[in-house]
């Protein structure tokens, strides 16, 4: 069933140079699309690691209460985290 009568039968060197080509064909025009990207697959990784860096800076839960702040609170009062752009009703 699969004889070498039955490959070389259906196999012509038509067919052949057809494949071929149209293997050329979809490499030529994924080539210079890859040669493109590489540089920014390569940096993927840093540019993940500094978005991290630059969200974690910025989010505001992640600040820490200085010690002096929470060890001169006095009994009876209450300390409201104030940031500097914020008004003072009360003074």
């Amino acid at each position: 069933m699969f004889g070498v009568e039955t490959v070389t039968r259906g196999l012509t060197f038509g067919k052949v140079l057809a494949g071929i080509s149209k293997t050329l064909a979809v490499a030529n025009q994924i080539i210079p699309i890859y040669q493109q990207a590489k540089p920014m697959l390569q940096n993927a990784r840093s540019m993940l690691q500094a978005l991290q860096n630059f969200t974690a800076s910025n989010n505001p839960r992640e600040k820490k209460v200085s010690p002096s702040v929470s060890a001169t609170k006095k009994e009876g009062s209450s300390t409201l985290p104030t940031s500097s752009n914020a008004p003072t009703f009360f003074a």
